[in-house]
């Protein structure tokens, strides 16, 4: 039996471009193990997928884009070396680029960043573990002069409800001030 998991060493963060994103594949195997190699896949990627139809003719328009995509070996057999039994700690290290876009879902795209720890073991289904990090470009509100001026919200709507104080059916109105 082999666990795999990956471990930050800010598991909470939200990375921004250029972060340096650090941490450990950790390996826990209950009997000695024959493995190749382990290493790490880091990848950010966009991709976009839409439909239009005119008529009978639905044409699909897709995109791809790759923000980072590196594999990071982590430790490799040597000779007939075998994995001990026991939990193994591999550190990894590496840069965010400088033009990586934050994270973003929704149902005609995407933006995910991923680590992917692979343990190569031969004539097996090599184990795998990922998890996605959160990224974020970091955003200096003093910089930007509109976020200075003062925004008022104003809303009337019909009181649905029965409150004593006020009419079924009458118009109230909120007024909401950021200064």
């Amino acid at each position: 039996m082999v666990h795999v998991y990956i471990v930050l060493d800010t598991p909470t963060a939200i990375f921004q471009p250029l972060s340096t994103v650090s941490g450990r594949v950790i390996v826990e195997n209950l009997k000695p193990l024959n493995v190749q190699s382990i290493s790490l896949k880091v990848s950010g990627k966009a991709s976009v997928k839409f439909f239009r139809s005119c008529g009978n003719h639905t044409v699909t328009y897709k995109k791809s884009e790759n923000y980072i995509q590196k594999r990071l070996i982590l430790w490799t057999k040597k000779d007939d070396e075998k994995l001990s039994i026991g939990s193994h700690a591999y550190r990894f290290k590496f840069q965010l680029p400088e033009k990586c876009l934050p994270q973003f879902n929704n149902k005609i795209g995407k933006i995910v960043y991923k680590l992917e720890a692979a343990i190569d073991i031969p004539w097996s289904l090599n184990k795998c573990k990922e998890i996605t990090i959160n990224v974020s470009p970091s955003l200096d509100l003093t910089k930007e002069i509109t976020l200075l001026k003062p925004i008022t919200y104003v809303t009337q709507e019909p009181l649905n409800a029965s409150v004593s104080c006020f009419q079924k059916n009458s118009p109230v109105q909120l007024i909401i001030s950021c200064l």
